[in-house]
């Protein structure tokens, strides 16, 4: 998008590495400015993180090229967040004034909130958590809370793009990355689904998402898109609004070589243009994809297949469904306990086989019913995992720890 003109800039969680200030950082990765945390979660209140180093406890809020000094600990993170990106759409508004259809710009924020903070725990902001005191179970009212702010804040960015006059332009895409977390302390409901968070269940992937904005045709106001949209999809649409090319040469130039994209342009199922999803099949997760999973997601690999068809192998944790009240004050359901067996090889059973279009919650095992689909699949599964890119990616570097022990901050330690 910096290549067909856009102003991009990121805000919130960036988790896909912090190792190199030339490579790994937002700002070398096309976004002109970011503010945000490298590791999967910190604290609300103080951006602070223990990351190994024999527990070493340090800031992880980044701003552009530097710490951010005199950011942290001032108020509740999200708080943080939402305020810049308001500052980012006022300061575009006031350097290009009506001329903003013609200096386009990209905002990824990328929300902390409704994650956990520290010790795996939901940590809500305290004004908001308050509001919600007839919810007695302490983790659903932690989640309701800090849901209310994400909605608090996706409606002050919406009216600063009205008004300053950049609403009939702006496309919105709000889409979460997993399903809900059902697990204790998750706080969540997944509900009619089963499983959730961490697993391959319809409740761990299928996830809700939702397009708005005055660059939306009236025509497709209100209307549902049922097409499976893969979340990698909006590479390949958004370049094509852009008018870019999503081929990668970069990624085909280098070493090791990294496989094509697997983006798809979906924007014609969106306004109706095409009845059918170009996303009909995708691998979910690969044969022992992560080793750490395993106390979480059990140990599996999933596949989709024909547009409706899922298979799932292994022994696959979260197997349960949640209540339409979930969680609740009768018995905490540990969903990591509940596992499925679906891989029976003294029966011949390769794993679960799922039509989610007929059955989304999953019910109705087809396994035995279809053994020569399951087999199809399963053989996909194989070659998919050819494909899988997945490097050695060596041993803890040690400079890591000093930097953040010499700073006080979690930052790059390669140039």
């Amino acid at each position: 998008l910096t290549e067909a003109g856009y102003a991009s800039h990121f805000i919130g969680k960036w988790h896909v590495g912090m190792a190199s200030r030339s490579r790994s950082m937002p700002t070398s990765r096309g976004f002109e400015s970011s503010l945000g945390y490298f590791h999967s979660r910190n604290d609300y209140y103080n951006e602070t993180r223990s990351q190994g180093c024999d527990g070493l406890l340090a800031t992880d809020l980044w701003s552009d090229g530097k710490p951010a000094h005199g950011l942290n600990g001032t108020v509740y993170e999200e708080i943080i967040f939402g305020n810049r990106a308001q500052q980012i759409i006022k300061d575009h508004a006031g350097r290009y004034g009506p001329a903003t259809r013609d200096n386009p710009m990209f905002l990824y924020y990328a929300f902390h909130t409704s994650c956990v903070g520290t010790d795996e725990r939901l940590q809500p902001e305290r004004k908001h958590y308050e509001r919600f005191s007839f919810i007695k179970d302490e983790d659903r009212r932690a989640n309701n809370a800090m849901i209310a702010l994400m909605d608090e804040i996706v409606g002050n960015i919406s009216r600063t793009l009205q008004d300053q006059g950049m609403w009939n332009d702006t496309l919105i895409l709000w889409s979460s990355d997993n399903g809900g977390a059902v697990h204790l302390h998750g706080g969540a409901n997944s509900w009619p689904l089963r499983g959730g968070y961490f697993s391959n269940w319809e409740g761990g992937i299928r996830a809700p998402a939702l397009l708005s904005g005055g660059f939306l045709p009236q025509t497709l106001h209100n209307r549902t898109v049922s097409g499976f949209i893969h979340i990698a999809d909006w590479y390949a649409t958004f370049c094509h609004l852009a008018g870019k090319s999503p081929h990668d040469r970069r990624a085909e130039e280098s070493l090791p070589k990294l496989p094509g994209i697997d983006s798809k342009n979906v924007w014609p199922l969106i306004i109706g243009m095409n009845e059918t999803s170009p996303r009909m099949e995708w691998p979910l997760t690969p044969f022992g994809e992560d080793p750490a999973r395993a106390p979480h997601g059990g140990d599996d690999a999933a596949y989709m297949a024909e547009g409706r068809y899922k298979l799932l192998v292994g022994q696959i944790r979260q197997s349960g469904w949640c209540g339409q009240i979930h969680p609740n004050l009768t018995k905490p359901w540990d969903s990591f306990n509940t596992v499925e067996a679906c891989t029976v090889p003294e029966k011949g059973k390769i794993g679960c086989l799922f039509d989610v279009l007929e059955d989304p919650g999953e019910h109705h095992d087809l396994a035995i019913e279809m053994p020569q689909k399951a087999k199809e699949i399963f053989q996909k599964m194989k070659e998919a995992e050819k494909l899988w890119f997945n490097p050695d990616r060596g041993s803890p570097d040690p400079k890591a720890c000093v930097i953040a022990s010499e700073t006080g901050f979690w930052q790059p330690f390669l140039p």
